[in-house]
């Protein structure tokens, strides 16, 4: 994954305390109970809503870890001593979720597979999943676990990528404006699919124009867009947003990239579609 002496130029750090400059670092954790391989990892102190990462450093240490990344408030409120981390590299940054993130951009960067990033109010785990299962058998998937979808979640699945990948299938949320500039800079994704836009974190946002913008800063480098074709207003600010990229639409109207004829559910689901002028079936 990494070298120590790589972290410099990743992070820029406040300040930092290089030990061993040529450890190899090939895992990366935020929580101490994660921790399998202590030598090889990079603890990552994150202060949450519930817990406080830098409380579980000297355990992380205790166990092995001798890479660690500190938020400057805490080293200086809590008059913490760098030395006392004996044996270890020690990188002090002004905000270490944008460490995390910096980390998982230059990682990316690292790889030329193909790329999907989901995004939308309600359905990207499932669609997510569902496409997983769908691929599965052409593809070895990198994907994000769960509901990994955070300023947090998602460098820590784009971290999750390694030689053996051929495709990654990653999900984003936001929950306010200008969040999924920085996240797609960390997916970077090159397929992009917009699953739905409902009332979900509405609060975060001025106006149904700027929270619909703000899920399409995902799409800024993609090739291809994917999106609902029921909505008017979605199919015209996709449009507006990614006017580089291939849409394909999908729905009921006919005007659809992806026109759905029929869906019978039973105790299997039944989907007639034409795509292309051509008509398929899908059970």
């Amino acid at each position: 994954m990494f070298v120590a002496s790589e972290l410099n130029s990743v992070f820029q750090p406040r300040k930092a305390v290089i030990f061993n400059a040529d450890l190899g670092l090939n895992h990366v954790v935020i929580d101490s109970r994660q921790i399998v391989h202590g030598g090889e990892t990079l603890f990552i102190a994150i202060e949450g809503k519930r817990t406080d990462g830098h409380k579980f450093v000297k355990e992380a240490h205790a166990l092995g870890v001798r890479n660690f990344v500190l938020n400057s408030d805490f080293v200086r409120d809590a008059g913490f001593i760098l030395s006392s981390l004996e044996e270890s590299n020690v990188f002090v940054v002004d905000d270490t979720i944008q460490a995390l993130q910096e980390l998982a951009i230059a990682y990316r960067q690292k790889f030329s597979i193909p790329c999907i990033g989901i995004t939308g109010s309600n359905g990207k785990t499932w669609v997510k999943e569902w496409l997983f299962q769908l691929l599965l058998a052409d593809y070895h998937i990198v994907k994000s676990p769960r509901s990994y979808n955070s300023q947090i979640g998602v460098p820590l699945s784009v971290l999750l990528m390694d030689s053996g990948h051929n495709l990654a299938i990653f999900e984003a949320g936001v929950s306010e404006a200008g969040e999924m500039e920085r996240l797609e800079q960390v997916i970077r994704p090159d397929i992009g699919i917009l699953t739905h836009l409902g009332d979900a974190h509405d609060a975060g946002f001025k106006s149904r124009e700027e929270k619909l913008k703000e899920k399409c800063a995902l799409f800024a480098n993609a090739k291809v867009v994917a999106y609902p074709a029921h909505d008017p207003f979605i199919a015209q600010s996709i449009a507006e947003y990614c006017p580089d990229s291939e849409l394909i639409s999908w729905g009921r109207s006919e005007d659809a990239t992806l026109m759905i004829s029929q869906i019978v559910s039973s105790d299997r689901t039944y989907v007639e579609y034409e795509y292309d002028d051509i008509e398929y079936a899908l059970d």
